[in-house]
């Protein structure tokens, strides 16, 4: 049993040197190629960046498109002579849409300077300077996205030209500002 441990000793000495290795190998390689690395990470944050104002967009979009149904009950609703059934059926169609965009974007229905009942019909209505202002709110983040998608788009680009100019300076063929590149 004594030289069961001798024979591990050396055994184990050459497993710890291979693993050192390994690790001193990977740290090398991650800091030779730190530059495509942090270039690589770059684009990557540039594309979800992207992604993000497509996002946003849509959901302007959908936002605005949301209110459409509200827009054409109201519309209806202002045709219809007051008291009358018709009148009765536009206002219910008013309420009904305002349940509609409550129920499909329950984020709205905590607004509370969105939506109010009208004191004369007690009907859902929505609040037209809300809703212009929830309108600016989602351009304007939407506009800010597209600010930082664009911000890294230059961060991507800035991190790939760095990553290359580090391959051309290892390979001789970049020898800094000014000076050309050469052929071979």
């Amino acid at each position: 049993m004594a030289a069961i441990p001798l024979t591990l000793g050396p055994l184990l000495l050459v497993i710890a040197g291979i693993a050192a290795a390994v690790a001193v190998g990977v740290a090398i390689w991650k800091n030779y190629n730190k530059e495509a690395i942090e270039a690589e990470k770059a684009a990557k944050a540039a594309d979800e960046l992207a992604q993000s104002v497509e996002e946003t967009r849509a959901r302007v979009e959908s936002l605005k498109s949301a209110f459409e149904g509200y827009d054409s009950a109201i519309e209806t609703l202002n045709k219809c002579t007051k008291g009358t059934q018709e009148w009765k059926d536009a206002l219910a169609d008013v309420e009904n849409e305002v349940l509609n965009l409550m129920t499909q974007y329950p984020e709205l229905a905590k607004n509370a300077d969105l939506f109010y009942r009208d004191a004369e019909t007690g009907t859902l209505m929505v609040n037209e300077e809300a809703r212009e202002k929830l309108i600016a709110d989602a351009e304007k983040a939407a506009a800010t996205a597209q600010a930082a998608s664009l911000v890294g788009n230059a961060v991507a680009s800035k991190e790939k030209v760095d990553a290359e100019k580090v391959d051309l300076q290892r390979s001789g063929g970049y020898t800094g500002i000014g000076e050309s590149y050469s052929d071979g």
